[in-house]
């Protein structure tokens, strides 16, 4: 007869992974702050909050969150890059602590 794990080593295990993976994304942030990609919508993104030059597939939010971004790091002098991902870590944070407390006023979660 197979021999069951406890609970408490397989939650230890996905705990611990977890928290390698966190690590491991902070150190790749912070060694690659600066660097904007070249592909993709980033550069697109860069250039509509310089000029709200918007179409029917760009709203006009995410340009506008740059622009107030950008506007910020030049007075406080930090890169851009910096405060957009403690703005964008502080929301996945917020909803987290928003679906946990669901969660715990109601377990059968519907999303």
């Amino acid at each position: 007869m197979k021999k069951k794990l406890p609970l408490i080593i397989i939650w230890s295990v996905c705990l611990a992974a977890m928290i390698v993976q966190i690590l491991i994304g902070i150190l790749w942030a912070c060694k690659n702050i600066g660097a904007v990609p070249g592909f993709g919508d980033t550069g697109e993104y860069l250039a509509l909050s310089e000029t709200f030059a918007l179409d029917e597939y760009r709203p006009i939010l995410f340009p506008l969150i740059l622009r107030i971004i950008l506007k910020i790091s030049s007075f406080i002098h930090v890169p851009y890059q910096s405060i957009l991902y403690l703005l964008q870590t502080a929301v996945n944070l917020i909803v987290l602590v928003k679906a946990i407390f669901q969660y715990q006023d109601n377990p059968v979660l519907v999303w």
